[in-house]
């Protein structure tokens, strides 16, 4: 009975992890997806920046107030930012692929310690039935 129940407690503990790590892998993925929403964002402003002249006036929304900003300044602000999301936009899809890795791993593992389980369970059962039938 006492391997039985550890079993149970591993796969127990087994299910919480895959339930933290189902939560972490959704974060990522809303995160990944905000992240790519800002990328086409900013590569609409890249493509009206780069069809402007280097003296047309360009304007930066700084809290309620319009700032005037330089073209120039205004595209390198752009693809700085591009960069920013880019490497964020990698990073973060490292982490899903590493999550989905763990989580496979971890239903691998729930799958054999639910064999076990069954397993143990059935040998304590017939066990039981065999003292049983000895008994009479």
């Amino acid at each position: 009975m006492d391997v039985l129940q550890s079993l149970r407690a591993k796969l127990e503990t087994i299910v919480e992890e895959l339930n933290k790590i189902q939560k972490d892998l959704g974060k990522a993925m809303n995160n990944r997806q905000s992240l790519q929403a800002q990328l086409t964002e900013n590569m609409m402003v890249k493509s009206e920046l780069d069809l402007l002249d280097d003296g047309a006036v360009v304007y930066k929304l700084v809290g309620p107030i319009l700032v005037k900003q330089d073209v120039i300044e205004s595209r390198s602000n752009v693809s700085k930012r591009i960069s920013w999301i880019e490497s964020e936009m990698k990073r973060t899809d490292e982490r899903i692929q590493a999550l989905t890795k763990k989580q496979d791993e971890r239903r691998i593992e729930m799958g054999n310690t639910q064999a076990k389980v069954q397993a143990q369970a059935a040998r304590v059962m017939q066990s039981m039935s065999g003292a049983g039938v000895a008994a009479k």
